[in-house]
């Protein structure tokens, strides 16, 4: 190796041996399938070209991964394992932290929706499981579309139903109400053409402690 090339991360045996587990896992053709069925949307799949034979062709899971959404193979890796249920969102963490280090540029603090698994998860916790998404199809939409677009602050009606449509209010109340955890919140734009999000911060420590006040 030349002094001038970075030496590689050393990581612990944990970390290789899942790495290694979690490739094999996901570099075969049931699992692109997978990813191409019930994971990718309609746009990632024309990022493909909509064509999945030719693109599991180029680079397998992880190069149909960073054709549709992104990024170099390494993080490809891993998002693609975590979208597919094959990481949980801990070990997801966990392998980013010791893989790309502190230096790397790391995830915003946003939800991950698992298309597959039905489930949102924020901060580490569940937030909201989809257990019959026929009957929830305008949620899982909602849900969908907040995912392929990154978790922006807000986004269109996936629906483009017309603004004086009730519906779009009867599905954040039916997201909202079944919220299993009070870390985030859902709300329909005031325009009627979209529907935002917001984190829910815990109430600092000291202000439930009983803090004296003078009154």
């Amino acid at each position: 190796m030349k002094k001038s090339q970075k030496p590689p991360v050393e990581l612990p045996d944990w970390a290789i041996s899942l790495l290694d587990d979690t490739y094999f896992r996901i570099q075969n053709v049931t699992a692109a399938r997978r990813l191409w069925d019930q994971v990718f949307t309609e746009r990632d799949r024309q990022k493909c070209d909509d064509d999945l034979e030719a693109a599991y062709r180029h680079g397998g899971v992880i190069g149909m991964w960073r054709a549709a959404r992104g990024g170099d193979a390494d993080h490809a890796l891993l998002d693609a394992a975590r979208a597919l249920g094959f990481l949980t969102d801990e070990y997801h963490d966990r392998l980013s932290r010791v893989c790309f280090g502190s230096g790397t540029k790391q995830q915003p603090d946003k939800p991950h929706w698992n298309k597959e698994a039905r489930q949102l998860t924020f901060r580490g916790v569940l937030v909201r499981e989809v257990k019959r998404p026929g009957q929830a199809a305008n949620i899982v939409a909602i849900l969908d579309a907040f995912e392929e677009a990154g978790w922006p602050p807000r986004i269109d009606d996936p629906q483009g139903r017309d603004s004086s449509d009730e519906n779009r209010r009867r599905d954040i109340e039916n997201l909202n109400k079944r919220l299993l955890e009070p870390v985030m919140r859902f709300a329909c734009d005031g325009t009627g053409t979209g529907f935002q999000w917001k984190s829910i911060e815990k109430p600092a420590a000291a202000k439930r402690s009983g803090t004296k006040t003078g009154r």
